[in-house]
């Protein structure tokens, strides 16, 4: 292409050239066939060089210059543990340090916030399981330290079994007068594959010495066979350090990711300060050193702890660590990705200014991506990619139909120097969504600036996503249906949320925190139009803090979610309007209680009991305390 461009501008010249020695022969009198008359000239005298003043240089550019700079292997495997401590040591470092500091000490660029971005996606709660799931025919709870099941089948739905499942307080050294040695084990979720069940549980030690405190704490994996629900069998007892992250169930595997956070004393001659362990009956094993992982760049002082348990042979298969990067991974099928932002630079010209010499700098924020791939038996580490860009967490990421999304702020910025010791920084920043394919290629996007907006929300729906600017109150719908380019339109009013869900073809339904003691239910149509909207004072707040509880289903027109001490259940008249069903008034905690449907039926069932309605009329067929 640069072969035929350059031979067209020269075939360009020639015609010019040859337009203008016609012109000249027709002047002079002759024709192609003559030769012209030649008479003498002055010889010119020579002209300087003018000296060029350099105009701005456009921020594409600038981009394009620092794209050398986020092109790089940024996993490093780790030899030893002392690799481990020295990863762990340079990720506190770069944690306690301004990513921008050095590229240009004399404008001191650093006293510029970085914009942010949060998000939720459709029908998605927290990803560490939950106190209760259901098969459809058995509902699974955990009671305090009691694992319940319970078989659902409309006026006939009761009780199968009650197994203990945690551990009371116990001591386990001898105790004096304020001093207190022991250990419990809380259950927290539960999760069911065919006949297996693992209940994720926290096991805490406690100790105290003269009024010195020690806490350490692991992730319990309990694997239950409940072939027979009526008696179930505890296989195995296993489990890994750390705080729980993420959890579930994908294949045959149940996934657990914690997040190991080292003593504040450990030493490197001491691996059992900064290496995290597994757990089988109760005994520890640290983790080899071959099994874990460097991000370059990270700046996460935990390592994310990465465990794959085989359900059906009730053993941990696999087991992982990454230095260095956020412990909160989104979770796709088989796959979860992580994140590590950074500052990336790369030099962009010099030339001569009216303050002499400049050096300018091209920097902008950038995201290592590292995508753990994981199966039954197997779970392994790609080499990280990179965009540009800052993905604030899971909740800007969205994969669907194979196409992965994610929301990203972006600050690019121009740092020049002086000779004489000034300096300047020009910045532009905004947000951007980026479609990837498979080989985090980024195939389209597109840039979503508000002006004065510092900080974005994005909500991920069926086939769209609804950005908006948090300042201004700016929306925009935006299409993600394959095969098209992204594309987005405004909407009329400001959209934001906690969570939603979806209605079908009704549309959406949102809840918001609008402030102290209020929540604001929100109905949409596909079109994100306001339907309806209800607020609700102190007695309902309570919803956003366990989402568990709140869920819809466009087909059977019903809302749900818990307040203090009921269950409330809305649906929606022919207008799209809210309308109350019905409460349901709970002896246990409403943030315990969870709603589900089944065969024409709403469950609505705490940790103490159970009820069952007809969802023609929401009559009562059932209450029955476990």
């Amino acid at each position: 292409m640069k072969n035929k461009t350059i031979t067209f501008l020269v075939l360009i010249v020639l015609a010019v050239f040859s337009l203008n020695a016609c012109t000249s022969r027709k002047q002079n009198g002759t024709d192609s066939g003559s030769s012209p008359s030649q008479s003498a000239s002055a010889t010119p005298s020579p002209t300087a060089t003018p000296t060029p003043t350099p105009s701005p240089v456009p921020f594409d550019y600038v981009v394009s210059n620092s794209q050398a700079g986020i092109d790089h292997d940024a996993l490093i495997p780790c030899d030893g543990y002392d690799d481990i401590f020295a990863a762990l040591a340079l990720a506190e470092e770069n944690a306690a340090s301004d990513p921008w500091a050095g590229l240009d000490p004399a404008a001191d660029p650093s006293v510029i916030s970085v914009p942010e971005i949060s998000g939720v996606r459709l029908g998605e709660s927290a990803g560490t399981g939950d106190i209760m799931t259901t098969d459809g025919t058995l509902l699974y709870l955990l009671d305090e330290k009691d694992l319940l099941i319970v078989r659902l089948d409309g006026e006939e739905t009761k009780l199968l079994s009650r197994t203990k499942a945690g551990e009371d307080w116990k001591a386990w050294d001898a105790t004096t007068v304020g001093d207190v040695n022991g250990s419990e084990k809380i259950p927290a979720s539960v999760f069911v594959l065919g006949h297996r069940l693992a209940i994720l549980s926290d096991y805490y030690n406690y100790s105290t010495v003269n009024g010195e405190v020690s806490y350490t704490e692991y992730a319990a994996v309990d694997i239950y066979d409940i072939t027979d629900p009526t008696a179930p069998v505890l296989m195995s007892c296993l489990g890994q350090d750390g705080a729980v992250r993420a959890a579930g169930v994908s294949g045959n595997a149940f996934y657990l990711v914690t997040s190991f956070v080292p003593a504040e004393d450990a030493a490197a001659s001491d691996p059992s300060t900064y290496v995290p362990g597994i757990y089988s009956a109760g005994q520890k094993t640290l983790v080899s050193p071959d099994k874990f992982f460097v991000a370059a760049d990270g700046s996460e002082s935990s390592c994310a702890l990465i465990g794959i348990y085989e359900l059906t042979s009730a053993d941990c298969e696999s087991i992982c660590g990454i230095c260095g990067v956020s412990p909160d991974p989104f979770v796709g099928v088989g796959e979860m990705y992580f994140f590590t932002n950074r500052v990336a630079s790369g030099h962009s010209r010099s030339y001569e200014s009216e303050y002499g010499a400049a050096e300018e700098t091209a920097a902008l924020v950038c995201t290592d991506l590292i995508r753990c791939r994981f199966g039954t038996e197997y779970l392994t580490l790609d080499t990280p990619a990179t965009v540009a860009g800052s993905i604030s967490g899971p909740d800007c990421a969205r994969m669907r139909d194979g196409e992965l999304f994610f929301a990203v702020s972006t600050d690019v910025r121009r740092l020049t120097n002086y000779a004489s010791g000034h300096g300047d920084v020009q910045r532009k920043y905004g947000f951007a969504l980026l479609r990837l394919d498979e080989g985090f290629n980024v195939t389209d996007s597109v840039s979503l600036f508000s002006d004065g907006d510092e900080d974005g929300w994005i909500g991920y729906l069926d086939d769209t996503a609804v950005f908006t600017g948090v300042s201004s109150g700016t929306s925009y719908l935006l299409d993600l249906s394959e095969g098209n380019g992204l594309s987005f339109r405004t909407l009329d009013a400001s959209v934001m949320a906690d969570s939603i869900r979806s209605l079908g073809n009704n549309g959406y339904t949102a809840f918001y925190r609008t402030g102290s003691g209020k929540l604001t239910l929100t109905v949409y149509d596909r079109a994100m139009a306001v339907l309806d909207e209800r607020v609700f004072g102190s007695d309902h707040s309570n919803t956003l803090e366990n989402l568990h509880g709140y869920f819809a289903d466009g087909d059977a027109s019903v809302i749900a979610f818990s307040a203090d001490d009921s269950y409330c259940v809305y649906g929606l008249d022919e207008n799209g309007k809210l309308v109350l069903r019905g409460d349901v008034f709970l002896s246990d905690w409403a943030w315990n209680a969870r709603g589900f449907l089944r065969d024409g039926l709403l469950y609505v069932a705490d940790t103490k009991e159970i009820f069952v309605f007809d969802t023609e009329d929401f009559s009562r067929l059932l209450k029955t305390a476990f």
